[in-house]
């Protein structure tokens, strides 16, 4: 579960950096694909987490292993859909705010939230795809443990 804080605190660091690159940008149509295919993929990598089955694992252990790995796994799901659900009602809630270039009083510095929205969405689409492998490896030794008997 620290890697998954890790990488989202990394993720919104890395948003806000490229925030201050205001030209390239995202307009209120690529937003919504982009959130649409972002949920789509929270979708699917939480019904491969919660479908795995330990229940042919009789050895608290290795159950109690895998559950934890299961639960760390959703709640960096949820932490990192749950961050993009809250930048994208925001951006699109408030109209000013999806435009908003913020110039600081020097003049040359700008931030752009659709710049942040875009690189947010792209890093949290990384993190669920890179998370389905593991809930594959996980999906894996589950069905090890429960074919070779150890458990």
């Amino acid at each position: 579960m620290k890697r998954a804080f890790i990488y989202l605190g990394a993720s919104v660091l890395f948003a806000v950096l490229l925030g201050f690159f205001p030209t390239i940008g995202i307009n209120r149509e690529g937003m919504d694909i982009l959130f649409t295919v972002s949920g789509i993929i929270f979708s699917v990598g939480m019904s491969l987490v919660i479908t795995s089955n330990t229940q042919n694992i009789r050895k608290p252990s290795i159950r109690k292993k895998l559950h934890q790995q299961r639960t760390d796994i959703a709640v960096g799901y949820v932490w990192n859909f749950a961050l993009l659900s809250l930048l994208y009602v925001l951006l699109i809630s408030i109209p000013l705010f999806s435009n908003l270039t913020v110039v600081s009083i020097l003049g040359w510095v700008s931030f752009s939230p659709s710049m942040a929205f875009l690189s947010m969405a792209l890093l949290v689409n990384l993190y669920f795809v890179l998370n389905f492998l593991q809930t594959m490896r996980l999906n894996n030794e589950i069905e090890d443990y429960s074919i070779s008997g150890k458990s």
